[in-house]
């Protein structure tokens, strides 16, 4: 089903529940899960690197480390019955990529070694729909917009080792994109007490770390927190 099907179902739904008494008091959020980046614009150098070793008789190996830690913070409010707005602050964490081949061409031992980490965090704002279930417990649809900061170090070497010795050549990448993405949320919220409740969120972000121009990235963020009610 599309974003925009989505969307149309939930606004019908919950314009016919029941009513759901608004909160106009702020609130402060925290958040913890697990994200989940598409980096396959990173991986593809690795696994040309591979594919070169591999057809020239040679071996080639990746090693991903593409989920991580994260955290959200942020405050919100709901100035009416079916609607809040949150702006939080999101940290993705950090992803390690390393691969590496070698194989003979001629009298000559051809290796190359590669190292990337990528951090990704940045700020978030988004409208939420919210349609009760019960007197305590809601669903809630959001639809927002995240500004995001994707930052890749990389070291990559080449090397011919012949018998008179081996050449060595070196690259270093150190590179920060700045995105503005599209963030849809997906999340149920349970009131313990008239302050405090507990949540459970998935968050989907397109369009992050443009690392090649023909290749975009997302991010899907899968949370549990607290939020405080002032």
């Amino acid at each position: 089903m599309s974003h925009r099907m989505w969307v149309g179902t939930f606004v019908v739904a919950f314009m016919t529940s029941s009513p759901c008494v608004a909160d106009f008091r702020p609130y402060f959020f925290v958040d913890g899960g697990v994200a989940d980046p598409d980096l396959s614009g990173i991986e593809a150098h690795y696994e040309r690197m591979k594919d070169e070793a591999s057809n020239a008789g040679g071996n080639g190996k990746i090693d991903t480390d593409d989920t991580s830690s994260a955290y959200a913070i942020g405050v919100g409010i709901q100035p009416y019955r079916h609607f809040a707005m949150e702006i939080g602050y999101y940290d993705f964490g950090s992803y390690d990529i390393e691969g590496a081949g070698q194989y003979l061409r001629g009298e000559r031992q051809m290796s190359a070694s590669g190292d990337t980490r990528t951090s990704i965090d940045g700020w978030g704002a988004q409208g939420i729909f919210i349609m009760p279930l019960s007197e305590r417990f809601t669903i809630q649809l959001g639809v927002g917009a995240a500004r995001l900061d994707t930052e890749i170090e990389g070291e990559y070497t080449h090397s011919a080792t012949t018998r008179a010795g081996t050449q060595t050549r070196q690259n270093d990448i150190d590179k920060t994109m700045r995105d503005t993405v599209a963030l849809f949320g997906l999340g149920a919220r349970y009131r313990i007490t008239s302050n405090f409740q507990l949540r459970v969120d998935y968050r989907y972000f397109g369009g992050v770390g443009k690392y090649t121009d023909d290749h975009d990235s997302e991010i899907q963020l899968v949370t549990a927190g607290i939020s405080y009610h002032f």
